[in-house]
């Protein structure tokens, strides 16, 4: 018996309509685009699983000096598990954890590291999160920024460092690390975040006594002219207006020099444009300064930026040196300037310097397109850096002459490493760089013999 028409065409419907169905949901599984993958760190937190003292799935990097590694599973914020990094050689101890982390053509470009961070008489240094990426060859694509740097004594706070990946980026290394300094520094939840477009300020004080400033604006918000800074006692947020303002700067970075000891501050940063109205205005930011200062010279600071009719530079003196004679020398002449601070823009290209000028006297240098920053350097900082020359101890003209050998010899030479860095010298006598594995996580980390 034939089957009735009218189940025939039902039949033949449903089936088809069934089919379609799947069609459009494979048609959509196909078309659907990979989900951004923010990067993951092993044990981002510190925890000694296998009980060593150590924390699982970070290795070491020790080029100078001796220093301890301890995690400690209560010792941080809410007694939480952390990391004490503690200097045994004094000021010349140099130790990170690492952790490189593969980069992929979907991880977000721009991301944000953040930790908790502790102080314990911190004797100056670069102490810092070290954030950087590197290519297939091992060569930094991204290199560290310069800052903020961790000094004195203070309670646990946040840090946070930005990096934007390009493309040939494969790697991305998190590394905490007390640098030159002697001290104890720790590290707690390290995270790994997708920017999210907004201003920063970070405020870091110093055993010398000036409070390092540091802050980002939004793409929105980059084409500012000038940077105002206030500043109030306490941790409350300043309201801006003559009795909280500090300084003015022309570059994302200034030093408040006038802090006192052992005294807590909040910072903001009101960003204004070439016509006074303002742009925008930074989270507050709050830091505590060490109970006694070192004993300190200030140096003044140069800035030299790259812009389309040449360079903008930006220069601050010491709020006790004498602002008479100033100028600017570049290669295509001298301009005579004023004030103790102030930014104009200058006849220079990038890779040119300039020189900031009291009478004959150069007080400051920069190079168009590298951005530098205010430092403190104490009396004990300058004895430190003579008996290391002294002693051939590591300096940045061994390291420089110890690259330029290395770049020499080409790819083949003994100074290669790994990550395609120069390593750690001492002035005058170069040394073979070994690697040594780091942790059961299978990241490996430079050592220096």
């Amino acid at each position: 018996m034939r089957p009735d028409r009218d189940t025939t065409t039902h039949s033949r419907f449903r089936y088809a309509a069934l089919a379609a169905a799947v069609a459009v949901v494979i048609g959509l599984g196909a078309s659907t685009p990979a989900v951004a993958a923010v990067p993951e760190l092993t044990n981002p937190t510190f925890a000694d699983t296998n009980g060593d003292g150590h924390p699982d799935g970070w290795g070491t990097w020790n080029p100078a000096g001796a220093a301890t590694v301890e995690a400690v599973p209560d010792a941080g914020p809410e007694d939480g598990p952390a990391v004490s990094i503690t200097s045994e050689s004094g000021p010349d101890a140099r130790l990170a954890l690492t952790q490189r982390i593969t980069v992929t053509p979907q991880t977000p470009r721009e991301l944000t590291v953040t930790a908790q961070v502790k102080g314990e008489e911190l004797s100056g240094g670069f102490s810092m999160l070290r954030v950087q990426a590197f290519d297939e060859d091992g060569v930094a694509v991204v290199p560290a920024r310069p800052g903020p740097y961790l000094t004195g004594t203070f309670d646990w706070r946040t840090y946070e460092s930005r990096i934007e990946l390009p493309a040939e980026a494969v790697q991305l290394a998190v590394e905490p690390m007390l640098d030159r300094a002697s001290g104890t520094i720790w590290f707690a939840d390290v995270r790994i975040a997708e920017t999210v477009d907004q201003a920063t300020l970070t405020a870091s004080a110093t055993s010398a006594g000036p409070v390092h400033l540091f802050w980002e604006l939004t793409e929105d918000d980059d084409d500012a002219h000038a940077y105002r800074v206030y500043r109030t006692e306490g941790s409350e947020a300043p309201e801006p207006s003559e009795e909280t303002f500090v300084r003015e700067a022309h570059a994302l970075t200034t030093a408040d020099t006038g802090a006192e000891p052992g005294t807590t501050y909040t910072y903001v940063v009101v960003a204004h444009a070439a016509d006074g109205s303002v742009i925008t205005t930074t989270p507050p930011a709050t830091t505590t300064t060490p109970e006694t200062f070192e004993r300190e010279q200030v140096i003044s600071t140069l800035t030299a930026l790259e812009t389309e009719d040449g360079a903008r530079v930006a220069w601050s003196l010491p709020d006790d040196a004498s602002a008479e004679g100033l100028a600017l020398a570049t290669e295509n002449g001298r301009e005579s300037v004023s004030g103790q601070q102030g930014a104009v823009v200058v006849d220079a290209a990038p890779g040119e310097r300039v020189r900031l000028l009291a009478g004959d006297s150069e007080i400051a240098t920069a190079t168009v397109g590298a951005a530098e920053h205010p430092r403190s350097i104490s009396e004990d900082a300058i004895d430190r850096v003579r008996a290391h020359l002294d002693a051939e101890q590591p300096t940045v003209t061994g390291a420089w002459n110890n690259l330029m050998t290395r770049l020499d010899a080409g790819d083949d030479g003994p100074y290669n490493r790994p990550d395609g860095s120069a390593g750690l010298y001492r002035a005058g006598t170069p040394r073979s760089p070994t690697w040594s594995p780091a942790t059961s996580s299978g990241h490996r980390s430079p050592s220096t013999r």
